[in-house]
Parts: structure tokens; sequence; C-alpha cells
């Protein structure tokens, strides 16, 4: 590298093959990214950090989000970090869903059922399946109001003729 010690965000970005947006939003995301600050708020980056940050666009290039960048920097496995319980069992019903579709001879259609949704602070338990109908709910339309009169001058005024005197009215 150079003999400089610090560099400017756009000077930092240049070198990592970033833009100073990207490496902005990395130091949202990633709060160990501290760089420096002068007086007038410009930001300063270290010639150590700099490796961080080129590590961190490799792994972006590889296909990793900025968050897995992040659980590497810290020393965890990617995703272990920004995934919890509640997220992964939705996965694994999504997945047992597709296993199923997939199983299914060819031909054969799928029965329709819905879940329904637990109610939070219900003490009346709940099915989890429901079957689908298979004819839509139609709803009669709603009658519509006759509309009212318009006044003379309304009418004056939908007949693009002005009433110049109060007779006319």
């Amino acid at each position: 590298m150079t003999e400089r010690l610090w560099f400017k965000i756009g000077e930092t970005a240049r070198l990592v093959g970033a833009t100073p947006k990207e490496l902005r939003y990395w130091e949202q995301v990633i709060p160990e990214l501290k760089p420096r600050r002068s007086k007038g708020n410009l930001r300063y980056y270290h010639q150590e950090e700099l490796a961080n940050l080129q590590r961190i666009r490799q792994w972006l290039n590889e296909g990793l989000t900025v968050v897995d960048c992040r659980a590497r920097l810290l020393g965890a496995a990617p995703g272990v970090s920004s995934r919890s319980k509640g997220d992964l069992g939705e996965v694994v019903e999504a997945l047992q869903a597709l296993h199923q579709r997939l199983s299914r001879p060819v031909g054969e259609k799928p029965a329709k059922v819905i879940k329904a949704k637990k109610p939070r602070h219900s003490q009346v338990p709940v099915s989890d399946e429901r079957p689908v109908s298979s004819k839509p709910k139609v709803e009669p339309k709603a009658e519509s109001k006759p509309k009212a009169e318009p006044s003379p001058l309304g009418r004056m005024w939908s007949q693009l003729r002005l009433p110049l005197d109060w007779d006319d009215l």
C-alpha cells in the first residue's frame, strides 16, 4: 500500500472497490467499523481497517449479506446471529410443504387447506386447519342511492350558462 495511515471515505472506497454510500451503510449494520471523525465530521479510515473492508467486499461478491459478513468478522458462522428460532420454524414448514408438493404424483391435485392463524390472547382453542370451499362467497351489491336533483344554479353552471341576474334563477 502507500505510506499514508489515514484515508478519507472516497479514497477508502476506491481502494476497497466500493462506493462511499456502501461504506456508510456497512457502518450502520456493522457497528465494529468505526472510522475516526474530523472536526468537520469527515470520516477517516485507518490503514489497518482497509483489510477488513476488503474482506467484506470479497464476501459480498461471494453472495453473503452484510449481516453475515459481520458474523464472520466476529468469528461466528454466517447466518447464525441473524436468524431467530421463530424464523427457522417458518422455514421448516415451508420446506416440508415443498417436499410434499414435489413428492406427489404428476397428475394428482393437492387438497386445498388454509391454516388458521391462532389468536394471541384468546383462550379458545382454534383448529390448525380448515377446508376451503370451492365456490367463492358472492356478496350482494350495495344499492345505489338516487342522485338529488341539482339546484337551478347548478343546472345553469352545468349548461355553461352563467346567471347574470337574480331573475335568471
